[in-house]
């Protein structure tokens, strides 16, 4: 059965216990410091990943969100594209620093990066449930078993601007998400 994005899914979602909410920031800014204030209001916390080299928001608008959501009592990582970004670097410039994968591929999955924490650490391999493409391609996590500790991947802009991808070109959308447009839920 697939169930609908909507606000009040979403709460239920923020509010399952044993959960590591994490929110990777591909594309909107502005949805992302409306995720925040939504989960603060709700008094849960998550991990806002912001992407400094996104083609979609500018350097500024990522400090702008990290600031904004740390003030609301959230944790800040980056979101880092592997192919562009070495993460030995990242560990050498900032040690400790919290990491996930844009678009990770497969050598990316489930594995420790020395010098940081990955969102994709092994023990998450069986318990992780992502909303990419707008849908949830590794299980629904509301059917995860209770009492189970699991992490929940939400993109903010498929919460919040549903029609977002509407307002990128097919190439823009190929060259950032590595993928073809056509991989988006219908």
């Amino acid at each position: 059965m697939t169930r609908p994005f909507s606000l009040e899914r979403l709460e239920q979602l923020l509010v399952r216990p044993h959960t590591f909410r994490r929110h990777d920031v591909d594309y909107s800014v502005s949805a992302a410091m409306r995720m925040a204030r939504f989960e603060a209001d709700l008094g849960v916390s998550s991990t806002y990943y912001v992407m400094t080299t996104s083609p979609f928001y500018s350097p500024t608008e990522a400090f702008a969100l990290a600031t904004v959501v740390s003030g609301l009592g959230h944790q800040v990582g980056w979101h880092v594209d592997g192919r562009k970004t070495l993460v030995s670097r990242i560990a050498q410039l900032a040690p400790d620093t919290q990491i996930s994968f844009h678009c990770p591929r497969p050598s990316d999955l489930w594995r420790r990066f020395p010098g940081v924490r990955s969102a994709y650490d092994p023990i998450w391999k069986d318990a992780y449930y992502a909303d990419s493409r707008g849908r949830f391609a590794y299980g629904d996590p509301e059917d995860a078993p209770a009492g189970t500790t699991i992490q929940i991947n939400l993109h903010p802009e498929w919460w919040f601007e549903p029609r977002w991808h509407q307002q990128v070109s097919e190439r823009e959308y190929a060259d950032f998400f590595h993928e073809p447009k056509s991989s988006l839920a219908a």
